[in-house]
């Protein structure tokens, strides 16, 4: 929470295209593992909180030229240490950028629906938990 209000953590692609840091669930290892796991690997933040499961999305990408199906949950986290530094591993080609966008600015630059939609579920959850943390006048 920054004192303009939350801030969405993003990825950008290879195609140059805003999104959220996703991959496949290892062996042994459940959704939520797979999420922490993931937004570490692909942007390096460490101490965060799963809040909630907000849904699954369905995609296709190519892979040497195969086509492949995912399915990707979705969870509210919260970073726990909003001073954390991010960045991007040199070794992660198919990402190319990763920063925190104002609830506005991760509007405008989510293009996938699935996504777009779930951002909107997201941003509901997150300010009605701080309207509820406001102490009352």
């Amino acid at each position: 929470m920054t004192p303009s209000g939350p801030e969405w953590l993003l990825i950008r692609d290879h195609k140059d295209r805003w999104s959220i840091a996703k991959g496949k669930i290892e062996s042994e290892e459940t959704p939520e593992q797979a999420a922490v796991r993931e937004i570490t690997e692909e942007t390096r933040l460490k101490t965060m909180l799963i809040r909630s499961k907000l849904d699954k999305i369905y995609f296709f990408y190519r892979l040497k030229s195969k086509l492949i199906f995912m399915t990707t949950w979705v969870f509210l986290i919260e970073a726990l240490q909003g001073d954390e530094p991010i960045g991007v591993e040199e070794d992660k080609h198919w990402i190319t950028d990763a920063r925190w966008f104002s609830i506005e600015e991760a509007r405008r630059a989510v293009e996938h629906k699935d996504l777009q939609v779930l951002l909107e579920v997201a941003i509901e959850k997150v300010l009605a938990r701080v309207s509820a943390e406001q102490p009352s006048k």
